[in-house]
């Protein structure tokens, strides 16, 4: 019987080579995990600063459309303004004496996280006043005696007003002209019952060049889709004759034209707790593990609605841009003209400029915005989460800055920051320095 002989190729791994061969497995693969963990960690970083340049482009884009609208169908400073028909034993409410085109002034609003930066970022606040929300204006056919004997504004048939015809041609299926018309004459989310919650009525005559402000308090339409706006009673339209620049009450065809003028706000605050916790944005800025984001404190780009007694109007408020840290302003400011002089001196007020402040001040307090012929807007967010350990200095002379401080007993401690810096011109601002 044969034996048969060992072969030599039919032999295994020796103890020794499946140990060298795992540990050179195990070394590449913790190179390829070094190497994807890093991708991850720099696509996450990417993402996050992409997210804050398109959240900063959008919001910046909705601030200088507002801006551009200053004074739009409106006054540039109502007090001044020697076009605006008033009477002065009336008291008007607070928000319409202070109505005009721009009003900058420092935030109001608590801002934590800008606390922490050495020296501290302060954002600036801007109200601007105009026609914000449409381009429409209403031919008014009668000015008659309405409710409590304040004015009813009866605008034109549809038939022959262009602005109501454009409303009804706009209509869906499931649409009602009184419910397209609502968020241009009065929102409907405002307690219509409340002085304080109505937005401004401009009546102009274009004949004249005289305009008259009052406050909406409701609108209707009738059966034939004509439009009605009843007035409050104050502040009282000045009347014919006793004011020779007043409009007569049940007079019809008189060639007025009537719009709707507010007043918005955009700051840098929180959204987080308070009267805010149970607002429609606590969900969207609830801190999620602030011990590694940041989000503890985190404060966003704001525009609120003013009511006709100055104040906020909490169901007007909207959050424009997430992570917005820095917000301020510089105006370019032209000299008033007197005499035969036609040939005024435009300076340029850059930001962080005291004069910023005293020329749009508010208009009740000396301030002269009928002078603004355009604003320069600086508008930063930040990443939400901080990526990086060191500050880096501050790189421009008005004080900008590329990465925030969110915490300093945090690691990493700075979130990186993008800025966007616009110069607006104000279109509806020039012809006032002769004031």
């Amino acid at each position: 019987m044969r034996s048969r002989a060992p072969h030599r190729d039919l032999r295994g791994f020796t103890l020794i080579e499946v140990l060298v061969a795992l540990s050179a497995g195990v070394l590449v693969s913790m190179a390829a995990f070094m190497l994807s963990k890093d991708a991850t960690r720099f696509f996450q970083h990417e993402a996050r600063i992409s997210s804050a340049q398109m959240a900063l482009t959008l919001a910046m884009n909705r601030l200088t459309g507002d801006i551009q609208r200053a004074g739009f169908l409106s006054s540039a400073n109502v007090l001044l303004d020697p076009t605006v028909c008033r009477q002065t034993s009336t008291s008007w409410t607070p928000g319409l004496n202070a109505l005009a085109g721009i009003n900058i002034a420092a935030s109001t609003q608590s801002t934590p996280q800008s606390l922490a930066q050495v020296p501290s970022l302060t954002p600036d606040q801007i109200i601007i006043g105009g026609s914000m929300d449409s381009s429409e204006v209403y031919q008014v056919q009668c000015v008659l005696s309405g409710a409590g004997g304040a004015p009813l504004l009866v605008m034109r048939a549809p038939t022959n007003e262009p602005a109501t015809c454009r409303a009804n041609a706009s209509l869906g299926p499931s649409d009602t002209l009184a419910g397209n018309l609502t968020p241009l004459v009065y929102p409907s989310t405002y307690p219509t019952a409340s002085l304080a919650s109505g937005r401004f009525a401009r009546i102009y005559h274009p004949d004249t060049n005289f305009q008259w402000f009052g406050v909406i308090s409701t609108f209707t339409i009738d059966g034939t889709g004509t439009l009605n706006v009843q007035l409050a009673a104050l502040p009282t339209i000045p009347a014919k004759p006793a004011n020779t620049c007043g409009i007569a009450l049940g007079d019809c065809g008189g060639g007025w034209l009537f719009s709707v003028v507010s007043r918005v706000k955009y700051d840098i605050r929180s959204l987080q707790g308070g009267s805010y916790a149970s607002s429609q944005y606590a969900p969207v800025v609830a801190a999620v593990s602030p011990q590694v984001t940041g989000d503890s404190g985190r404060t966003e780009l704001v525009r609120t609605e003013l009511a006709a007694d100055g104040s906020e109007l909490s169901t007007a408020t909207e959050l424009v841009a997430e992570y917005a840290v820095d917000l301020r302003f510089g105006i370019t400011v032209s000299t008033k003209i007197t005499g035969d002089n036609y040939n005024p001196t435009v300076t340029t007020y850059p930001i962080g400029n005291s004069s910023v402040y005293s020329i749009a001040a508010s208009i009740q307090s000396s301030g002269t915005p009928e002078l603004i012929r355009a604003v320069q807007v600086r508008l930063a967010t930040r990443t939400r989460a901080p990526d990086r350990d060191a500050s880096l200095p501050v790189q421009a002379a008005d004080g900008r800055r590329l990465r925030f401080l969110i915490d300093p007993t945090m690691q990493p401690a700075y979130a990186r920051m993008r800025t966007l810096y616009a110069n607006v011109a104000l279109p509806n601002q020039g012809g006032f320095s002769l004031w």
